[in-house]
């Protein structure tokens, strides 16, 4: 097996690891006009770009063909790009819009962790009101 094989062969379940990641994303955490309102675009294609980074560049470094304990390098590998998948997740998680504020002549994005750890507990405002975002 060579190195382009292995690549072939890891990039089938990573990107549809992230395409499952990416309709999570789209679909449930930020429905409908929330994806463009939080501004992740962004911040998903770092995610997903240091995901396929991690663990096909460090697979093609790494591999050689009979090279002992080469599957314990593939497994630190995926679980490398499985770590970094998740952090991923979670910073985009934290962005996940709760409220869209009318403050004078603008809206503004309440996002989950401001209001977790903002002010807004006091103001009654703490769980996601739904699957969307809510307007205040």
């Amino acid at each position: 097996m060579t190195r382009l094989e292995v690549f072939r062969r890891r990039l089938v379940p990573t990107v549809l690891l992230l395409l499952l990641a990416f309709a999570v994303i789209r679909l449930l955490w930020f429905p409908g006009a929330d994806y463009s309102l939080a501004g992740i675009g962004s911040l998903v294609l770092i995610m997903m770009g240091v995901n396929l980074v991690i663990g096909h560049r460090l697979t093609t470094i790494v591999f050689r063909p009979g090279k002992r304990g080469l599957l314990a390098d593939i497994l630190v590998i995926a679980a490398l790009e499985l770590a970094a998948l998740g952090l991923g997740m979670h910073a985009v998680y934290q962005r996940q819009p709760v409220y869209v504020v009318f403050v004078g002549d603008r809206f503004q994005v309440v996002a989950h962790s401001e209001v977790r750890h903002g002010g807004f507990a006091r103001l009654g405002l703490r769980n996601k009101p739904g699957p969307a975002s809510r307007l205040v």
